[in-house]
């Protein structure tokens, strides 16, 4: 009879966790985690799972059965739910920089805006993008500049597949927002950039 017990309760146990298991095979998926512990039995052969048997494909702490936004480019601060907080900076292109008076985004842009196609084209918010430039021209020279920057990238974004609809609000603020000194050639270079922020919505 205690035996009987002890076997009733493994099997409520199981049945309370949610996890679909097969207590008669070792590790039916072969992920390293025996099936009476794994939560999800049927990951493909080679993917990297947490203690439960789960994947994590965007590696952003929260598995993939429960991230509402499974490709969140790497860093990113997330909510439970696996989607970025509203506000924080997806991706920053003064890496990819811009040269002196120009527009066009370099070919180095490709990795850096590669992760915000990805990220987007499955939802996982819309995006505000925002131009800037280095000190060096006039105050309407720099604003029309840096709007060209931003509408350069949305188009990059939009050509790539992005829905519009993902896309806020593309904005230029010239000079106003410098992020390192405009007294060296090397601050004037990072602060000819473009930014791109996640959005508020509801997700």
């Amino acid at each position: 009879m205690k035996d009987f017990r002890n076997i009733l309760f493994v099997l409520v146990a199981l049945a309370v966790s949610g996890c679909s298991t097969n207590m008669w095979q070792d590790d039916l998926d072969g992920d390293g985690v025996i099936n009476h512990m794994d939560c999800c039995s049927n990951t493909p052969e080679g993917v990297a799972v947490d203690s439960e048997g789960c994947a994590d494909a965007d590696q952003d702490g929260v598995v993939d059965r429960k991230d509402a936004c499974p490709n969140t480019p790497p860093g990113m601060k997330v909510k439970e739910n696996g989607c970025a907080e509203c506000g924080d900076l997806l991706a920053s292109v003064q890496d990819i920089g811009f040269e002196f008076n120009k527009a066009e985004i370099q070919e180095n842009a490709t990795a850096i805006l590669t992760e915000v196609v990805d990220a987007l084209k499955t939802g996982i918010t819309r995006v505000r993008i925002v131009g800037h430039t280095d000190n060096i021209g006039g105050d309407d020279q720099n604003l029309a500049l840096s709007h060209a920057r931003a509408k350069a990238v949305e188009a990059y974004l939009i050509s790539r597949g992005v829905p519009a609809n993902g896309i806020s609000a593309v904005e230029g603020r010239g000079e106003s927002f410098p992020k390192d000194s405009n007294e060296t050639e090397e601050g004037r270079a990072q602060n000819r950039r473009v930014e791109i922020t996640t959005d508020c919505v509801d997700r």
